[in-house]
């Protein structure tokens, strides 16, 4: 969403402004600028290829306001590579109006145990595998939705709905088939003695064929979440089913499942974990089994923060050419402060189901696909003050190159290095008095 830059200042200001009432308010504000050097990352490295260098920066500024009966909020967002203006000439550089769109824009409603909240908003719920905030990502993702909330006690119940439009239309509600027309769910969440928490989910997203039709085939997943946590051990497992229909009105019968746990020891905790995400057999001839979509879709997930920080896996159904997914992965992580430390990922990750040999009709692919290894570190600088780094690389076996059109040890090392500076400032965060 564009916005004029002096229309967002001026309406902030206006909001900002005191007014009897009001219980409390805060001003957030951050700023991430990331230097990259990628040279492997998400596409594997030829002979050839030159690395690429840039620095890319997240700006926020955020107002938060809380009362007894409703809470809003309002946070611009810019995101930028450095150099990217799009309106300069040979004296200097003058803009770019392209950058700066609102992120979120809420307003909630509280009625006792009951909340309902409507505008663009974060959707954030348990294990992040289908619907995230997908952080990484300098732009994030929010949703356009209508939230019903309801607490009691250990129980949570929630209900969302969503009905996506590009404009204003006369007539008509054709919408682009690479974005979600519509995400409605329902969430459970109940809390166990004996430090267990578990939570279920319905899910109805819904997508048009291309971007001329207005039929919405629905795709619905269901699934449910359990997490034990006492003191320093976790360990939690995730099954999720999907049915309806895809995007292109096939059926669906897909799945995904997930277990993971971590013990934590003093200055050091250690972890493992698995994910198993179904795909279509691509050598398999049976009409009946082709005539059904068996890959498992991931919906708005996490993908940077579950498979491999590479990002090589961030889009499933075209890096594993329908295939699914199999990723193994063990990391260990040592606190050498309170707010800071050094990461070891290692992940192992396979094909889940056939894929058809380009090269040998008839034939599967190996379902090797390579390790990825990520080292990152975290150091506090001050209190919202913090350097974030890492260096990946991508160890992909004959499936993967082939996969990616490479060829069959087409591929150099793969590499990727990153830095980021996260600076986070909070303005009125105590109550104020009427």
């Amino acid at each position: 969403m564009k916005i004029n830059l002096t229309v967002a200042i001026s309406f902030i200001i206006m909001t900002i402004l005191p007014r009897p009432g009001f219980t409390q308010l805060r001003i957030e504000t951050e700023m991430r600028p990331r230097l990259e050097l990628r040279d492997g990352y998400s596409k594997l490295n030829t002979a050839g290829n030159t690395p690429a260098a840039f620095v890319s920066q997240r700006t926020r500024l955020g107002v938060f306001h809380n009362q007894s009966h409703f809470n809003y909020a309002l946070v611009i967002q810019d995101v930028r590579v450095w150099g990217d203006e799009q309106l300069y000439s040979a004296t200097g550089v003058f803009g770019d109006d392209a950058s700066l769109d609102v992120h979120e824009a809420w307003v909630e409603l509280l009625l006792k145990k009951h909340a309902f909240k409507i505008g663009r908003q974060i959707v954030n719920y348990h294990d992040d595998r289908l619907l995230s905030v997908r952080n990484w990502n300098q732009n994030s993702i929010t949703y356009d939705a209508l939230l019903y909330r309801f607490s009691q006690a250990d129980w949570q119940f929630h209900a969302a709905f969503s009905l996506n439009n590009e404009k204003s239309n006369t007539f008509g509600n054709v919408y682009p088939a690479g974005k979600m027309k519509t995400l409605n769910f329902l969430y459970l969440q109940k809390e166990f003695p004996f430090h267990v928490k578990s939570s279920f989910y319905i899910i109805a997203s819904g997508f048009t064929t291309n971007d001329t039709s207005e039929v919405i085939y629905m795709r619905g997943t269901y699934g449910g979440y359990i997490e034990y946590t006492h003191k320093n051990t976790r360990a939690a497992v995730s099954a999720y089913y999907q049915n309806g229909r895809n995007k292109q009105g096939q059926k669906v019968s897909a799945y995904l499942l997930s277990a993971d746990a971590s013990q934590r020891f003093a200055s050091f905790s250690a972890g493992a974990g698995m994910v198993y995400i179904s795909g279509q057999d691509g050598i398999r001839q049976n009409a009946g089994y082709q005539s059904t979509d068996h890959l498992f879709d991931v919906l708005y997930g996490a993908r940077h923060k579950y498979y491999g920080f590479m990002d090589y896996f961030s889009n499933i159904p075209a890096s594993t050419k329908n295939g699914g997914l199999v990723d193994v992965y063990a990391g260990g992580q040592w606190f050498y402060s309170k707010a800071s430390f050094l990461k070891l990922d290692i992940h192992r990750f396979w094909l889940q189901n056939n894929v058809a040999d380009p090269d040998n009709p008839g034939r599967a692919l190996s379902k090797a696909l390579g390790t990825e290894i990520d080292l990152t570190f975290r150091q506090a600088l001050s209190d919202g003050f913090r350097v974030d780094g890492g260096y990946s690389v991508m160890l992909p076996e004959s499936s993967l190159e082939i996969i990616q059109g490479v060829g069959k040890g087409g591929s150099k090392r793969s590499q990727w290095l990153w830095a980021m500076l996260t600076f986070n400032y909070r303005l009125f965060p105590e109550k104020t008095a009427p």
